[in-house]
């Protein structure tokens, strides 16, 4: 018998992604989350294909943020957090702790007029992890607690 061209093997994978998704209240999720949904290079292709689909957008290996209607641009979709937000919240799903940097603690003492402009994030210990959020490539450095 053959297969209809309407379903894909993979379509219940998705379905179950999607519900993670829905159900979920993250902004980033990593392939841990979705354990229960299947084989993690079932999970991987239902990813692939939600990207395709612009439901997520990759972030980093091994992470995904999800993406929202846009309110300004009918067709459109967005992040559902400003890029910033989604690269700490990334790094945090991977197990660092996000810090001030010097810049930012001297702006917020009242030590520098110089506004930071979030292309430096604080990590309480060093990385060599790469995070693309919306064509934003933010730098990681290690900042001693004190």
């Amino acid at each position: 018998m053959p297969d209809s061209q309407d379903s894909k093997p993979n379509d219940h994978v998705i379905d179950r992604v999607r519900r993670v998704l829905r159900k979920g209240r993250r902004s980033v999720y990593v392939l841990s989350d979705f354990a229960d949904c299947g084989t993690p290079s079932a999970v991987r292709r239902a990813l692939r294909d939600l990207e395709r689909q612009k439901e997520v957008t990759k972030v980093s290996l091994g992470a995904w943020a999800k993406l929202q209607p846009s309110r300004w641009f009918p067709g459109q979709r967005m992040l559902t957090k400003d890029p910033h937000r989604i690269a700490v919240e990334t790094m945090m799903r991977f197990g660092y702790k996000p810090r001030q940097t010097p810049a930012e603690r001297d702006y917020n003492e009242g030590r520098s007029t110089q506004v930071p402009t979030g292309q430096v994030i604080g990590l309480d210990r060093p990385t060599r992890r790469k995070v693309v959020v919306a064509g934003m490539t933010p730098a990681f450095v290690a900042v001693r607690k004190g």
